[in-house]
């Protein structure tokens, strides 16, 4: 028999413990120490977001590592959802954010807030999984995955409707199926929370109970669909409405909890909100805003630029939230489109160029934009003032460097019309006035003017003692305008719009002298004038329709509005 053994312990006094203690807390204190002062300006080791380690980084880097590492793992931005051998592919590349500022706020934080033996495991090192909050368009994945769930659900004929739309037969005894578009929903976004962008097999039921009851009310139900007006290549379309079905879960309930398998409910139609009749009583039934302009129909050129370029315009149709580009609706300005040549300016000077004339139509639809309280995106005034509106109401154009463009800003569609007859131009702006007791004038404050210098050029081709005047010239101003709202003719605001710089342009007149040999050069003085500061106020009602330049400009003084002064190499190639 062997002999027996004694269990010995081992005793270690307090003072070995307690001096361990005492190191291990001066190390790790020590190593916090030094990890602080190390990454006072990056992110603890061992931290990552969403599975994607951001330790040792700043707070920038870390950001586009988290950003660049979702997209790889997003790859081709499709996401499949599954059944057996069934399939629903779904691209998520705009339907798909996530919160990474959030993120590495939170990452840097680790180890910085908090009490110190909380912070202590983050600061030597320890791993630390801070989450990424992925949001999907929820309304929009669901959908997809309703899409999807049709598809199983009437494959399994577990319920279907009656051709009238009044009753819905179920039959929950076939091993049918009802997918639960929820909690699919929600292993979507479980995975995309960690990264993972996999197909996802959609959560079905094939047994059920009465807590089944809301889902199985769910998935026979239809919500209504509203009749909507779209915009495709700038016409509209007009989606048709459906009525939308729904049965109560309270039968459905008292049918299962009495071990009925195969019954039927009543159904009750939903009506949606929008009709198409709704529609068209709305679209377009109101005059958001109206401006004519006057132009010599005896200019044959001109006129016939004008109504090409209308003609472009003219039905164009912009959604809710969507830009109106002139220069994309109407294209370069060719011959090759029976584009005519007519007065343009031309490095300060009236020349004759492809297209002349239509910049009034720009300056007609921006001053109908603006009674129409639409949002100017880019406008641009002439670098000379115009005479067939008020100054401040003009825009220029000029294709490949100067674009007009203004935002459809309410809720609905609006719609451009554009007529040129017998000498004048309208425009209207049609869509759906919000608030019909509102009512918009524009009005522009002269800043100051100033007049013209003015060139002398002394020539023998002209007869001595007399003079010619090559260029009536006209003054230049500086003109601010105004939104003015008003309410039964009452002014309830006033916002400013942009204010308009005008050159003036120089008047040329030939003096001619008296030749003394044929080598006599012509020559020529600038004669200055003074600087003269006016103020003013000027506003046009809608209706009001104004006088269009002559093919030379008069040497009146003007009085206009403008954005920001147009260099001398961007004047409009395109007309006065």
């Amino acid at each position: 028999m062997p002999p027996l053994r004694r269990n010995v312990s081992i005793k270690i006094p307090y003072k070995i413990i307690g001096l361990v203690l005492v190191f291990l807390i001066i190390v790790s204190s020590a190593l916090a120490y030094f990890s602080v002062a190390y990454f006072s300006d990056r992110i603890y080791p061992g931290v990552k977001i969403g599975g994607i380690t951001v330790g040792k980084l700043t707070s920038g880097e870390a950001y586009e590592r988290v950003r660049v590492g979702m997209q790889e793992a997003m790859g081709d931005n499709i996401i499949a959802f599954t059944y057996k051998d069934l399939r629903h592919e779904t691209d998520i590349s705009k339907k798909v954010t996530a919160d990474f500022s959030a993120a590495v706020k939170a990452a840097f934080d680790a180890g910085r807030t908090g009490d110190f033996w909380a912070r202590l495991p983050v600061i030597i090192g320890l791993e630390t999984v801070i989450p990424l909050e992925v949001l999907y368009d929820e309304k929009y994945i669901k959908n997809e995955i309703s899409a999807f769930a049709d598809k199983i659900e009437t494959q399994s004929e577990v319920y279907r409707i009656s051709e009238d739309m009044k009753t819905a037969f179920v039959n929950l005894s076939k091993g049918g199926v009802i997918v639960d578009v929820g909690a699919t929903y929600e292993a979507l976004r479980t995975n995309a929370n960690e990264m993972v962008f996999s197909d996802i097999p959609v959560v079905v039921k094939t047994e059920f109970d009465p807590d089944d009851a809301d889902l199985i009310a769910e998935r026979i139900g239809r919500p209504p669909v509203d009749a909507v007006c779209e915009v495709e290549g700038n016409r509209m379309v007009i989606r048709e409405h459906k009525a939308g079905i729904k049965v109560d879960p309270a039968h459905i309930r008292t049918y299962i909890m009495a071990g009925l398998k195969v019954f039927e409910l009543p159904v009750v139609l939903v009506e949606p909100k929008v009709t198409v009749s709704d529609l068209e009583a709305r679209i377009f039934a109101d005059v958001l805003g109206e401006y004519t302009t006057n132009y010599d129909a005896s200019n044959f050129s001109r006129t016939r630029n004008m109504e090409i370029a209308a003609g472009f315009i003219n039905g164009v149709i912009i959604a809710p939230g969507e830009n109106f580009s002139f220069n994309e609706i109407v294209g370069e300005r060719t011959y090759a489109k029976g584009y005519k040549d007519a007065n343009v300016y031309v490095g300060g000077r009236i020349e004759q160029g492809v297209g002349g004339g239509i910049c009034q139509v720009v300056s007609t639809l921006y001053s109908a934009q603006l009674y129409a309280d639409l949002q100017t995106m880019i406008r641009h005034n002439h670098l000379f003032t115009v005479s067939y509106l008020p100054l401040g109401q003009d825009a220029t154009v000029s294709w490949g460097s100067i674009d007009y463009s203004f935002k459809n800003n309410t809720n609905d569609p609006i719609k451009i019309t554009a007529s040129v007859k017998n000498g004048r131009h309208t425009i209207r702006i049609l869509g759906t006035k919000p608030d019909k007791e509102k009512t918009i004038k524009i009005v522009s404050v002269t800043v100051s003017t100033k007049p013209p210098t003015e060139k002398v050029i002394v020539s023998p081709a002209v007869a001595p003692g007399t003079t010619v005047v090559s260029q009536k010239g006209q003054s230049g101003a500086v003109v601010d305008t105004y939104n003015v709202y008003l309410r039964n003719g009452v002014e309830e605001k006033r916002v400013f719009l942009h204010r308009s710089s005008y050159s003036p342009m120089e008047r040329i007149v030939i003096k001619g002298v008296s030749p003394v040999s044929n080598d006599i050069p012509q020559t020529e003085e600038e004669i200055p004038a003074d600087e003269t500061e006016q103020n003013g106020e000027s506003g046009a009602d809608a209706e009001t329709v104004l006088e269009e330049a002559p093919d030379t400009l008069p040497a009146e003084t003007p009085t206009s509005v403008s954005s920001p002064e147009i260099p001398e190499e961007y004047l409009s190639d395109d007309g006065l």
